[in-house]
């Protein structure tokens, strides 16, 4: 396992020692011992003694009250935020960068190492912005045949079978009704759209501009027929 690029690398690393194994057994064992010692100690408090002498009546009455007492004070772990959730939050920010500045999916910060990241048209990390590559070029190839972009991210087999296309390859992911008509649609990844590096304002290609202009007509989808 030393060998996976994923674990020498230092991508990640904070989650990754989060979650390292070797703490949660060292915290259960912890919290194993620091029960049995409390457990421990109490039973040999005075006050202890006196309780368990009490009739069985008023012992559960001081139960009662302390157990009230408590629990005003006491956060259960089911209330506390949960060790994983600072990552959820990046991660779910990040997949929002696919919708909001059109980054590929694979090459969110999260998906892919570095090292292994490739251009995709279309697409606008910074890998992909500072890449030197004839992207015109890339950009016709693709208003010829829209199947040159599934040969860019590798995903070939959506040619011959075109329900293989996943969801972050998509163009637009529509939303229906329970008639199966479309009420609604957002973009998922478009390949002919451009980042204008002088202002902070994103824009679509004049192609697109023209492709999509108009709503779809609300037609039921061919797989529901």
């Amino acid at each position: 396992m030393k060998d996976n690029i994923y674990f020498s690398s230092n991508y990640g690393s904070k989650y990754k020692c989060q979650m390292d194994i070797s703490k949660f057994e060292l915290n259960e064992t912890n919290r194993t011992f620091k029960e049995e010692l409390i457990q421990e100690v109490s039973s040999r408090k005075q006050i202890t003694k006196k309780i368990k002498g009490l009739p069985p009546g008023i012992q559960t009455k001081i139960y009662i009250y302390t157990m009230k007492e408590f629990y005003k004070t006491y956060m259960s772990d089911f209330g506390k935020i949960p060790i994983y959730q600072k990552h959820m939050d990046y991660v779910t920010k990040e997949i929002g960068n696919t919708i909001l500045n059109n980054i590929h999916f694979l090459h969110l910060d999260f998906n892919t190492l570095p090292e292994n990241k490739y251009w995709i048209i279309g697409c606008q990390c910074e890998y992909c912005k500072r890449e030197d590559i004839c992207k015109e070029d890339e950009y016709e190839k693709y208003k010829e045949t829209s199947l040159h972009f599934l040969h860019n991210v590798k995903c070939t087999s959506a040619i011959n079978d075109p329900y293989d296309l996943n969801y972050w390859n998509q163009l637009y992911n529509y939303y229906i009704d329970e008639n199966y008509d479309i009420i609604s649609f957002i973009r998922v990844f478009d390949p002919l759209y451009s980042h204008d590096n002088g202002s902070k304002t994103t824009r679509f290609t004049k192609e697109t501009c023209e492709k999509y202009k108009y709503i779809p007509h609300r037609n039921k989808l061919k797989f529901t027929q």
